[in-house]
């Protein structure tokens, strides 16, 4: 049960990093080439690597079925937390493509004698 925690944990981390990076990306800072490093991209380095690790982590014990069902939420997160926290609109193609990733999560879900 820690490890599905975890797990969650993660996704949250990396549509947090994502966002963060999305955010770093529009502010000032260190300009490095094709990278700006600044605090905000700092952070959302540092989201993402932590999310990398949890997830290995948890892929050791939590079930790849499991893991395939959990894995896509993160594709859903990331326009969320993007309109709540950046204040951006959600597009017509990105809900459209959050419904696709939902059914898709849910199919793969069903059991495999389904519909019997």
């Amino acid at each position: 049960m820690a490890y599905y925690l975890i797990l969650y944990l993660a996704i949250t981390m990396a549509a947090a990093g994502q966002v963060l990076l999305k955010h770093g990306a529009d502010k000032g800072g260190l300009n490095l080439g094709i990278l700006r490093l600044n605090l905000w991209v700092v952070l959302g380095f540092l989201a993402m690597g932590g999310s990398m690790l949890m997830g290995i982590r948890a892929l050791s014990v939590v079930p790849l079925r499991d893991m395939a069902f959990i894995l896509p939420a993160v594709f859903i997160f990331v326009p969320v937390f993007a309109r709540v926290f950046l204040g951006e609109r959600i597009s017509r193609a990105t809900m459209i493509g959050t419904m696709i990733i939902l059914a898709g999560m849910v199919v793969f879900h069903l059991p495999l004698g389904w519909p019997s």
